[in-house]
């Protein structure tokens, strides 16, 4: 190993997370892509997790949050993008189980539904059934966003069946 390679992938490794926190999976793909002998990225890596500049816990956090408060994502689309980021399944319930305590799944629904019907019909059995599937692709549960469109359309004097799903 060369230690001008290391102090180069500790570099760019550096600079990756100036721009925003990453997993440490983004980081060693990344550092190997630009061609980085696998000693080299595991020692870069491990010297930035020593730093306490890689950890994914943090990440997972921040990234769940984000994509909650801003994108009304659920909490099965964020466990999803998580492992896809490459954070371990521990990582992955600790966060859920603190963002559970953070975020009530219930609101969160009723705001992406809001959002959603501000751009699109509301009205009848097709519009319902979009309604549905958009909300469960933002990784709702089913009995959840049955429950709150369920609610919606009571609100509304409109009745939701299941056979207009």
């Amino acid at each position: 190993m060369n230690e001008s390679d290391f102090k180069k992938a500790r570099s760019l490794a550096l600079k990756l997370l100036t721009i925003c926190q990453k997993s440490q999976r983004d980081i060693e793909d990344k550092l190997k892509t630009k061609g980085f002998d696998k000693d080299v990225v595991s020692m870069a890596v491990e010297d930035l997790k020593g730093l306490g500049l890689i950890d994914d816990r943090v990440y997972a956090l921040e990234l769940a949050r984000s994509k909650i408060k801003n994108r009304l994502w659920g909490i099965n689309k964020v466990k999803c993008v998580l492992a896809e980021k490459g954070v371990q399944k521990e990582v992955i319930e600790d966060i859920v189980s603190e963002i559970r305590k953070e975020f009530d799944d219930e609101a969160v629904i009723k705001k992406a539904l809001k959002k959603w019907a501000e751009k699109n019909r509301v009205g009848g059995a097709k519009d319902k059934a979009r309604a549905f599937r958009h909300l469960l692709s933002k990784g709702f549960q089913t009995s959840l966003v049955y429950k709150v469109l369920n609610n919606y359309y009571k609100d509304r004097g409109e009745i939701l069946t299941d056979d207009s799903i």
